[in-house]
């Protein structure tokens, strides 16, 4: 999001606004395509947020605002499909923080006055955004006097004055903000008798004994979940279970249109066919599709492969072509269309060791001053000249800060990212010649390492991807089409046995919600999308099934094997997460009865319970909270906190945790004595600084705002 991060940190850039006509024809740009064979509702329908129905208008209208902002303050801001997503996912996020955060800062009250405003542009004591900002400094320092001047500007310049209003629009926006994190800071303070209570629980040693049974010690034969018993335990836990949002598990298979050896034995003869047919073209197309503009051969290629295939076309005749390369599953071609030498600029490869004209070299020698710097330079060169090793001069003299990491040498750049003298050396000067330069930095003693490179071309490229070809789609296409034709409506078993039968493997992918754009094994988002499409259809159902899904390098069917809605759970929706937590309990209730049973036989001891139930005997040996778990039974809170709870030399009741039924028996606790000088109520908790605070707010928010994203619809998504 580089381009909207950009607009969000510009500070005042005085330009001028690009003209109306373009957010005109751009406008028709921004706007996605509507869909077909919905309601004019539904066809707009982007989302919901807290209840209020967010349509595309909305969204068109705040990235048509974010456009405005984002040209404004990048005049060369290049529009294409990646920046227009980016604008429209900022819009988005926009108008959820807009119906989330900034909705509840509204109620809140907070304002700031133009009083306000011109206090802390113009006050004692300014704003430190606005004090850090360069357009109100002056070498790097707050100047009151700056702040005036642009104002005084702005009266006369209305294209000013708008950016200044957006600007301190969005600086008041900001500290409203702050103030609003810092109120809500102030109430999430952790009272003294809490901290107290924390201290002691996390600091304080248990010692005692356990007595558990595990709920594996009960056969699931020796118990049976009802109806009844599920729908109970739904209806004590329906918040836990309660959807906000719509979902939909699903399984499919995905029919992967792979390219045959004969396709790839096709694709290359055609691109040896295109290469050639390019060679004997008597004028070449030099500004058609795939022709770039001249470049450093040693610009070309991303990796060494491809950058040893262009630097063997450099030496080649104007109009020649090379042979079809293949790589990242195509073939391309390349025809050398022009060349030319570039006399201001070059690539260069160069040694060097730097004296400065004051200060320490790395073997102590202290240089006084120029005189000085400029004469040992001289002497380092004579050495070069001799046969010196530069590597070694640069170890022992050179103050370059590259030198540990490249011992003075510096490989293949161009000559314009020097400074402008030591740039011209580079670019006037052949392997193995030398000499000493003057720059800013100092004196350089120099040794070209090969000759300048400042040779460019103009190429024209053409690249042929290997694709399946007619027969080996029409095979892809019979198959998905013979299983689906195997599968019955509504049927999940029918859909199991097709893909068993034609030797396809079956993949699953559970809680699908509207937002996701990623479904593995399926390639294209856009892809991703009609499977959205289909799949949160209003009549969609549980076990429907799909057509083929189909696009140019696969075929998926899938089934919905779970459909989901917005609100309470029922019973089917929920049954194979729920249902192994009613066994539990069902265990649980036979093991409490046994414990039950052994103490009123009279087991008054810990060793005595053990004996009579067989339950595990778990020593305790100064078992403490903050350990968050109990060694042998590990993660059990409900038992930790029954230590932590049960009186001295006293057997709690069974207690029913996540793997066990257990009785807890404490034998004593150690005394903990609280710190005199800690608790201190004033200071603030790190997590709870208004500074960090902000996003967690908004995090809550959007969670009970039950966002309902339905961009999926929409083409500009």
């Amino acid at each position: 999001m580089a381009v909207i991060q950009k607009l969000r940190n510009s500070g005042i850039v005085v330009i001028v606004i690009i003209a109306a006509l373009i957010l005109f024809v751009v406008g028709d740009i921004l706007t996605g395509s509507k869909l077909t064979g919905l309601s004019r509702e539904d066809q707009t329908l982007v989302g919901t947020i807290f209840g209020t129905e967010i349509h595309e208008k909305d969204v068109q209208d705040r990235a048509q605002e974010v456009y405005q902002q984002v040209i404004e303050n990048n005049p060369d801001f290049k529009f294409d499909e990646t920046s227009r997503k980016q604008i429209f996912e900022q819009a988005w996020s926009d108008l959820v923080r807009t119906h989330t955060f900034e909705a509840q800062i509204a109620k809140a009250g907070i304002a700031i006055s133009d009083a306000d405003l011109n206090e802390m542009l113009a006050g004692e004591n300014p704003l430190e955004a606005i004090k850090g900002d360069p357009n109100f400094q002056t070498d790097n320092r707050f100047d009151p006097k700056k702040v005036e001047q642009i104002f005084r500007q702005a009266k006369k310049n209305p294209q000013m004055a708008s950016q200044l209003a957006s600007y301190l629009k969005r600086v008041k926006s900001q500290t409203i903000e702050t103030r609003y994190s810092t109120y809500v800071s102030k109430a999430l303070y952790t009272p003294k008798t809490e901290k107290q209570y924390d201290y002691v629980s996390a600091n304080q040693g248990v010692t005692g004994k356990i007595v558990a049974i595990n709920y594996t010690t009960v056969g699931d034969a020796e118990i049976k979940v009802t109806e009844s018993d599920l729908q109970k335990y739904l209806d004590a836990h329906k918040e836990e279970y309660k959807q906000d949002f719509e979902s939909r598990d699903i399984q499919y298979a995905v029919m992967d249109i792979i390219p045959s050896s004969k396709d790839s034995a096709d694709i290359k003869e055609q691109a040896e066919a295109t290469a050639k047919s390019m060679a004997d073209e008597l004028k070449p197309d030099t500004a058609g599709e795939g022709v770039t503009p001249f470049q450093f051969v040693r610009d070309l290629g991303k990796d060494s492969a491809e950058k040893a295939m262009y630097l063997a076309l450099s030496s080649m005749k104007v109009n020649a072509v090379l042979p079809p390369v293949f790589g990242s599953g195509k073939y391309t071609i390349v025809q050398k269309l022009a060349e030319q030498f570039d006399t201001a600029d070059a690539y260069v490869k160069v040694a060097h060791v730097l004296i400065p004209t004051s200060g320490e070299l790395p073997n102590k020698t202290v240089i006084s001053d120029s005189v000085m710097a400029e004469k040992l330079a001289n002497d380092l060169l004579a050495k070069a000249r001799g046969g010196a090793d530069m590597k070694a001069l640069a170890k022992d003299y050179s103050t370059d800060p590259g030198v540990k990491e490249n011992s003075g040498v510096y490989d293949w750049a161009q000559s314009s990212k020097y400074v402008p003298e030591f740039g011209k050396f580079c670019r006037t000067h052949k392997a193995g010649e030398t000499g000493v330069v003057k720059t800013q930095f100092g004196y350089h003693v120099m040794k070209m390492l090969a000759d300048p490179d400042n040779h460019k071309v103009k190429l024209r490229k053409k690249e042929i991807e290997i694709t399946a070809g007619q027969e080996t789609i029409r095979k892809v296409d019979q198959l998905s089409r013979k299983v689906r034709n195997a599968m019955v409506e509504g049927d999940a078993k029918s859909f199991e046995a097709a893909l068993t039968k034609n030797g396809l493997i079956p993949r699953a992918q559970k809680d699908i919600k509207t937002d996701d754009r990623n479904i593995p094994g399926v390639m294209q988002v856009s892809d991703v999308k009609q499977i959205l499409y289909w799949l949160f259809d209003n009549k969609r159902k549980t076990n429907d099934i799909s057509d083929v899904f189909t696009s140019n390098t696969q075929h998926l069917i899938l089934i919905a094997s779970k459909v989901r809605h917005a609100g309470y759970a029922e019973v089917k929706d929920v049954k194979d997460k729920i249902e192994p937590l009613v066994k539990n309990e069902l265990k649980a209730a036979k093991i409490k009865e046994k414990f039950e049973k052994a103490i009123a036989a009279g087991a008054k001891t810990p060793e005595e319970l053990a004996q009579k139930t067989g339950g595990a005997l778990v020593p305790m040996e100064g078992l403490k909270f903050a350990s968050n778990f109990i060694p042998q039974l590990f993660n059990e809170p409900r038992v930790l906190g029954t230590v932590f709870g049960v009186k001295e030399k006293t057997m709690s009741k069974p207690v029913a945790g996540a793997n066990a039924v257990a009785v807890v028996y404490v034998e004593k606790r150690d005394n903990v004595e609280l710190p005199k000088t800690a608790f201190n109520t004033a200071e603030m908790d790190f997590a709870s600084q208004p500074q960090y605070i902000t996003g967690r707010i908004q995090e809550v928010l959007r969670k009970a705002a039950k966002v309902q994203d339905n961009r999926y619809k929409f083409e500009w998504n």
